[in-house]
């Protein structure tokens, strides 16, 4: 029991008392408001409200409660800097920006698409090619963005959507693991734990409930299928990981979504240099914005400078001598023909296929 003040729209107001320790404000039987000695409870909230603790609120009118409680990285699918929507094969290989995919054999195809599912813009979407043993795909999350969970109770959530009715389809596997040294090799390595959560071929989302070791530095969450064949598979969106029990997905910014996957992965399209002789540049780019670690480098295709009156191409990609910091890379760049020593040059790179850099720092 509890004691009830309730604003009746017959008697008046009406008073209930008990020793319970519990008082509900009530506005014609309904509750607006439950204090007890762990806090205050609003079931809905129009309008504002000021208080200094709110416990069991889901939403902000149908809506988000507020940036940051997402732990992951292009939950939306939103951000595909690699491959800006083509299928890959599944061959151990980033799909959409953070986002992994393994089959085994390197077989099936992943993908970013126009998404089918209900609020979103964007999914990514695995199918299989052929009879399949497994595929996993998955995100390790960085310590630096999850040590403030360790030990504590998490929910993840996720929007999903079965290819079909088939078992290799709707009998997904939501499995997270974990490593004790800081960022070390989790993602499709650590630990496992595991959850069997069968998905229908209408758009739903799910949950799982997951406590992150107290011991972990590095964490992975990854959505699994086991023996399948060609057509079955999934499309997901709107993966979430937030402390204590779900609430409405965290829908940021594409600026700031695009930022949190360049600390990953960029994409540079300008460097300045100058020939050291009449084949080989010496340039250096800056990254975009500060990445994880300092980055491996590489690049689309044969390089191509210019001095403002003629461009010069790579007979053939070679870059060498590469040294940086998380905050830009320097290389050396040999093949190219009639550069004029000691002259400046800049890149001439037109697109993220041919003549461009890409850093890698993921983890």
């Amino acid at each position: 029991m509890t004691t009830k003040v309730n604003a009746d729209t017959s008697g008046g107001l009406k008073l209930t008392s008990d020793t319970s320790g519990t008082l509900e404000l009530q506005s014609a039987g309904n509750t607006k408001l439950t204090v007890n000695s762990s806090g205050a409870t609003i079931p809905t909230i129009s309008g504002t409200t000021s208080m200094s603790a709110i416990t069991g609120l889901t939403s902000i009118n149908s809506g988000q409660i507020g940036g940051r409680r997402n732990i992951i990285i292009n939950g939306a699918q939103e951000v595909d800097q690699r491959n800006a929507g083509a299928s890959v094969a599944a061959a151990s290989v980033y799909v959409t920006d953070r986002w992994k995919v393994q089959g085994a054999g390197n077989a099936g195809d992943a993908e970013q698409i126009d998404s089918t599912i209900a609020g979103f813009k964007s999914s990514l979407k695995y199918t299989g090619d052929a009879n399949i043993a497994f595929m996993q795909m998955g995100q390790q999350i960085e310590f630096k963005n999850y040590a403030h969970l360790v030990g504590e109770d998490v929910t993840i959530s996720f929007y999903a959507k079965a290819n079909n009715t088939n078992g290799g389809s709707t009998a997904l596997t939501v499995r997270t693991r974990t490593v004790t040294g800081e960022d070390g090799s989790a993602l499709f390595a650590g630990a496992n734990t595991d959850t069997s959560v069968t998905i229908s071929t209408t758009a739903a989302r799910y949950t799982v409930a997951r406590t992150i070791p107290a011991d972990s530095k590095g964490f992975s969450v990854e959505f699994v299928l086991g023996a399948h064949v060609n057509t079955d598979g999934y499309e997901i969106t709107g993966i979430q990981v937030e402390l204590g029990t779900v609430t409405e997905f965290e829908h940021r910014s594409f600026g700031e979504e695009l930022a949190l996957c360049q600390r990953y992965y960029q994409q540079q399209f300008t460097f300045s240099a100058y020939a050291s002789n009449t084949t080989t540049i010496q340039a250096s780019a800056p990254c975009i914005i500060s990445m994880r670690a300092t980055p491996t480098l590489s690049a689309g295709g044969a390089l191509t400078v210019t001095d403002g009156a003629a461009n010069y191409t790579q007979s053939s990609l070679t870059i060498t001598s590469v040294f940086g910091t998380s905050n830009g890379i320097s290389f050396n760049a040999g093949n190219f023909s009639g550069l004029t020593q000691f002259r400046p040059y800049m890149s001439n790179g037109a697109t993220s296929s041919v003549g461009s850099l890409a850093y890698s720092a993921e983890l």
